[in-house]
């Protein structure tokens, strides 16, 4: 691809990932063309339909997200640290979460998608391997599962109306908080009711959702 043609391409994700975030991936194309200061012409050049466009934005972000999960595993002191950072960088895990779970045109494009059933896959594999590590060190309750937390991060990060003054972002910090005190492992910590919920679990109703 040439140097212009790529960097059109770069725009235009990164266009749409932004509108997406906001609006949902079912966003005009022109409105994506705009925020991108290219050509309606040119956006249809490197993504011919807006189906292409979203699974290019799906496994875009979820790569990302992979190389946070991955830094935060070989950068943190300890595996609670490492999930504790997984855990906040929301921005791209928000992005990644709607279209994965929350956009019902989403779903329909990405249900057969190999790219980003891979990205997935890895994705879980990565939270997995933190929690057991967690657990292990005893910072993490031990009655809870790999799939319990990605509930957890599916229900916190899915998009909803809010204010554009910066208080969504404040009440989302929040949050997060809160779902981080109730896992942290403590002597006193109430049972919870059920069994933990595996990876497998998670992406079994994940898929019946579909």
């Amino acid at each position: 691809m040439r140097a212009d043609a790529l960097r059109n391409r770069e725009k235009i994700l990164a266009a749409a990932k932004e509108i997406f975030a906001v609006r949902g991936p079912e966003v005009p194309m022109d409105d994506i063309a705009r925020r991108a200061a290219v050509g309606v012409a040119t956006l249809y050049r490197r993504f011919p339909d807006r189906e292409t466009l979203i699974r290019a934005v799906a496994q875009d972000t979820f790569a990302r997200v992979l190389e946070h999960f991955r830094a935060a595993v070989a950068e943190e002191a300890g595996a609670w640290d490492a999930l504790v950072r997984m855990l906040r960088s929301s921005q791209e895990l928000q992005l990644s979460v709607q279209l994965a779970l929350h956009s019902p045109l989403a779903r329909e494009t990405l249900r057969d998608d190999p790219g980003t059933g891979r990205f997935r896959n890895e994705l879980l594999g990565v939270l997995d391997q933190v929690v057991r590590a967690a657990q292990e060190e005893g910072t993490l309750r031990t009655d809870i599962g790999a799939g319990d937390v990605a509930v957890l991060i599916s229900l916190l990060l899915r998009r909803t109306p809010g204010p554009t003054d910066g208080t969504d972002t404040t009440a989302l910090e929040r949050a997060t908080d809160l779902m981080l005190d109730g896992l942290r492992a403590r002597p006193d910590v109430a049972p919870l009711s059920g069994s933990a919920l595996s990876v497998e679990d998670f992406e079994s109703r994940a898929k019946g959702n579909l």
